[in-house]
């Protein structure tokens, strides 16, 4: 009796997983359905219905999400920026961070279209941009890592494995890795790092980078800094010169300059004066408390196209009514 209700059921979810498949995958109408399944129309009206009772099928709105054309010009007029993409604020945070690694991961496939030489900040975000990133067919692309890795940190090992499985999937990519620890406790272990000839290639290769990927890292002020490997005193220095936030692992001040700070001098990372340099520099970050590190940022051409909220737009164009930029 048992083995006869579990085929039945079996049956019928198939069956209902099979019409709603046809209905809103396919577009299929109920008519069409019903030939296709041998059944009346009345019984896929009854299969579609059941399948949205048992959460077979759910149904959502999706808003039409639009950026925000206004907020974009005073933002690339006030800090001389490249481009700005301003995407209208959603009530959910986490909604927000998925819609904002969406538009720019279609913002960054567009600058890729012709292929090109891409320099990665391994972070959760960028990884999440990646993973969406439309790869160009023909043209070839270089993505280069433009900071060590962090051996106990998820992000940057999900980094390494999303970087080599684009270029296990696609023959037109070629990665350039940044074999090495992100911070050493000795300087003369950094400069023999340095000196190996596959590091010092990788770093003398980045010099062919045209566009950067980065998120905006804030202060941590209440813990321990860069997944725990600063220490209170490494932290008190940084914060005594007045630090707001890192990109590329290195910490910047509120004028976005780069901190004279041990951990910095002990950080193995492409240095910002080189990352500066760079013609498109992408930050992609939002929220009130990396408010003070964006605007930073900003102010001091860190990143010279922001990928953000309007929410977040409208507060770092009112901080800087009352800064001199």
């Amino acid at each position: 009796m048992r083995e006869k209700y579990i085929k039945r059921y079996s049956d019928e979810y198939r069956e209902m997983y099979r019409a709603a498949q046809l209905y809103y995958e396919e577009g299929l109408v109920q008519s069409e359905i019903a030939k296709v399944l041998y059944v009346s129309k009345a019984k896929v009206s009854r299969l579609l219905a059941k399948a949205r009772e048992l959460k077979i099928v759910e149904i959502r709105l999706n808003p039409m999400i639009e950026r925000n054309a206004l907020l974009e010009e005073k933002l690339i007029k006030k800090f001389g920026m490249k481009d700005a993409v301003i995407v209208e604020s959603q009530p959910c945070l986490e909604e927000m961070e998925d819609i904002l690694v969406d538009f720019a991961a279609d913002y960054l496939g567009e600058l890729l279209e012709n292929g090109g030489h891409t320099g990665i900040v391994g972070s959760h975000t960028v990884n999440a941009v990646l993973k969406k990133l439309p790869v160009p067919e023909k043209d070839s692309l270089d993505l280069y890592q433009l900071i060590g890795e962090v051996v106990h940190s998820y992000s940057q090992q999900q980094n390494t494995l999303i970087l080599k499985r684009l270029a296990a999937e696609n023959t037109g990519i070629t990665i350039h890795l940044l074999n090495t620890p992100v911070y050493v406790h000795d300087l003369y272990r950094k400069q023999a790092l340095l000196q190996d000839n596959e590091i010092a290639f990788t770093f003398q290769k980045m010099e062919k980078v045209t566009i950067a990927v980065t998120d905006i890292v804030p202060i941590q002020k209440n813990r321990k800094d860069c997944h725990g490997m600063m220490s209170p005193l490494q932290l008190e220095e940084i914060l005594s010169q007045g630090a707001v936030g890192s990109i590329c692992g290195q910490y910047f001040d509120g004028n976005g300059r780069k901190i004279p700070s041990e951990w910095n001098a002990k950080v193995i990372a492409l240095p910002l004066e080189r990352y500066r340099n760079i013609v498109t520099r992408i930050g992609i970050a939002h929220g009130m408390d990396k408010l003070d590190a964006i605007f930073a940022a900003l102010k001091g051409s860190l990143i010279n196209v922001l990928v953000t909220d309007s929410n977040t737009a409208g507060d770092i164009l009112r901080k800087s009514e009352g800064a001199s930029l």
